[in-house]
């Protein structure tokens, strides 16, 4: 268990021991439940709502888990300052062990009104939806945006935040600032698990609501600590191809920078968005922008957005979403001479043309390309309750796909995508 969550547990039990009768009278439990499914048109690109999830759903499948989650929170008021908050969430998603379903696992502290410290593992306010986005009765949506938020596995961080509220104009203005690791888990495009862990985690939020008005900039910025399994299998073979040889063969002159530019380990990743909402409870109008940027090519750099408008007439709750993701154009590198591989691949016993251009196809076609069309409805049929039906249509370029995972590679082409999702959500 990370150092973070223990340090938070362990102090909420000496808090816990010592409070008077006025905190064992704070405990409040609360839970939500999503029973949802989709259904795909397309029997190539497998949907999934997100990178860590742990199913993908073809034509003909019905996926009636892998959108359903049920969760429980626990807020526990030590004293008027600190407070005990924890989050657990079971869903279709990779993990490596139970431990990652723990979502919130926090020590408070509000010296303020206007000041709140966090130590332990928390959601980080790095988008619109940070506070909300597992949580399906407080979105419209069955799931958050495919386009923006399926890239961002990021649940949790372990270490700490600090938050001000202050006012400003005829507004209140608030700023936070975190840091710590985390740890995400992606199912690949070819179905493959990557574990990524990141550290010095460091972020920082700025916000302004006046009015029906929320405005939002965020900015965040970590480093992956390790490497994965495939990358360094062809390190091995690039940096033999990358050395310089004598005459009469041609060295490659671009390898030892293209081999350092693979490279994910210790490589930074720097991620913003900036997003704009306008509420008064029967009108909403939300719109969200993100750029995120990585070191390494094997990581692709994709600018997003979406803007949704949704209109409520007392229980229903019409909405429209339009979106998109972009990955910028690659860097590209010269290849290394043919006679320089055929001489390297009978010394080494090695197919490295076969591995070359595998690593090569991966730079080339690696990629988020795609934008969308949803449109839905939300019932709210009673108390804390409500049923959704959704309807999307997505064009997907053929370098483009890196969101869906690929059954055969050699009959990737441009794609439109239909999507049919419902869902039931309650909070008590």
């Amino acid at each position: 268990m990370n150092k973070f969550i223990k340090l938070a547990i362990a102090t909420c039990i000496i808090f816990s021991h010592s409070s008077n009768l006025y905190a064992r009278d704070k405990l409040d439990i609360k839970g939500f439940l999503t029973i949802a499914g989709y259904h795909s048109s397309n029997d190539n690109l497998g949907f999934q709502p997100h990178l860590s999830s742990s199913d993908v759903g073809y034509k003909g499948d019905d996926e009636y888990l892998t959108l359903s989650k049920v969760g429980l929170q626990l807020n526990y008021q030590l004293s008027t300052q600190f407070e005990l908050v924890g989050q657990i969430v079971a869903q279709k998603e990779v993990v490596v062990d139970n431990s990652d379903r723990i979502k919130i696992a926090t020590l408070n502290y509000s010296p303020t009104s206007s000041l709140l410290f966090r130590i332990g593992r928390f959601a980080p306010r790095t988008y619109l939806l940070s506070d909300s986005r597992l949580i399906g009765y407080s979105n419209n949506e069955v799931i958050p945006n495919h386009d923006f938020y399926a890239q961002l596995p990021l649940s949790y961080v372990n270490g700490a935040d600090l938050t001000y509220n202050f006012g400003l104009s005829d507004g209140v203005g608030t700023a936070s600032i975190f840091t710590g690791r985390t740890e995400v888990n992606i199912n690949a495009t070819d179905g493959n698990t990557l574990n990524s862990k990141f550290k010095n985690l460091l972020g920082f939020n700025l916000e302004y609501q006046t009015n029906n008005w929320l405005y939002r900039f965020g900015y965040t910025q970590s480093q992956l600590a390790n490497s994965w399994e495939q990358v360094d299998t062809a390190i091995q073979f690039l940096t033999l191809v990358s050395q310089d040889y004598p005459s009469p063969l041609v060295s490659w002159t671009e390898g030892k920078e293209f081999v350092e530019a693979y490279r994910v380990k210790d490589k930074w990743f720097r991620y913003k968005t900036l997003a704009v909402q306008y509420d008064n409870s029967i009108w909403r109008v939300r719109a969200e922008i993100g750029d995120l940027a990585a070191d390494s090519s094997n990581i692709p750099k994709n600018k997003n957005a979406y803007v949704s408008f949704s209109r409520t007439f007392d229980q229903f709750t019409p909405f429209l979403t339009l979106s998109a993701i972009k990955t910028s154009s690659p860097r590209t590198f010269s290849k290394p001479d043919e006679g320089l591989v055929q001489f390297l691949s009978a010394q080494s016993n090695q197919n490295l043309a076969f591995g070359l251009q595998q690593v090569f196809q991966f730079a080339e076609t690696s990629a988020y390309n795609q934008k969308s069309i949803s449109l839905g409805v939300r019932y709210d049929f009673a108390l804390r309750q409500d049923i959704k039906l959704q309807f999307e249509r997505k064009h997907v370029e053929a370098i483009g796909s890196n969101l869906w995972v690929v059954k055969d590679f050699s009959k990737i082409k441009d794609e439109y995508v239909s999507l049919i999702m419902f869902s039931y959500d309650r909070v008590f």
